[in-house]
């Protein structure tokens, strides 16, 4: 059951229309906060609390630039749109910040990917083609929608992609330069 002040919060982000994903991120980072402080009410807590959180996220939890400022954005949204906080009081001045990992990512060879692409077909097997070759995420890929074309070349079979409109339209657009190949025509 979600409490009392949570409810108010998210009904404050529907109101100014954030959309779903921005209101579940900010209410995760925000309940993330209040649990670090002990379930504190943020009205009791300070600057320095937020601080803390911040320098958590960044040390202990080792979360990337962009998580912990998706983080910071969560909470000052709190308190300078929620509580409605001077914005004096909420100067943060010099904290810890995250660090971008030194890691490579993990490439995988031509040979790996046939075998992956192997154990797929039809939408599963068009996605994951579409993710592979435009470094798109999930989240992009499950907003398209798909509609057979009858352009043909050289003997290959191209799918057209539609993007849908985020909003209360609902419109489907295509969208510029993706014509995707999925292989031979008739296969």
């Amino acid at each position: 059951m979600t409490s009392p002040f949570i409810q108010s919060l998210r009904d404050h982000l529907r109101a100014r229309n954030y959309s779903k994903r921005t209101e579940k991120t900010y209410i995760y980072w925000i309940l993330g906060y209040i649990r670090f402080h002990n379930r504190q009410h943020p009205n009791n807590l300070n600057k320095h609390h937020i601080v803390q959180y911040l320098e958590h996220l960044a040390l202990t939890q080792k979360v990337t630039p962009s998580t912990q400022k998706t983080a910071l954005n969560a909470v000052m949204y709190l308190y300078k749109r929620f509580l409605k906080w001077d914005e004096n009081t909420l100067d943060l001045g010099d904290f810890s910040r995250a660090q971008t990992p030194k890691k490579l990512p993990v490439v995988l060879t031509q040979t790996e990917i046939r075998s992956l692409f192997s154990h797929l077909q039809g939408e599963h097997l068009a996605c994951a083609k579409m993710m592979y070759g435009s470094g798109l995420g999930f989240s992009e890929i499950s907003r398209w929608d798909t509609a057979p074309t009858n352009r043909k070349h050289k003997g290959m079979l191209y799918l057209l992609i539609w993007v849908i409109q985020d909003g209360e339209a609902e419109t489907k657009k295509p969208a510029r330069g993706w014509l995707f190949m999925l292989g031979q025509a008739g296969h």
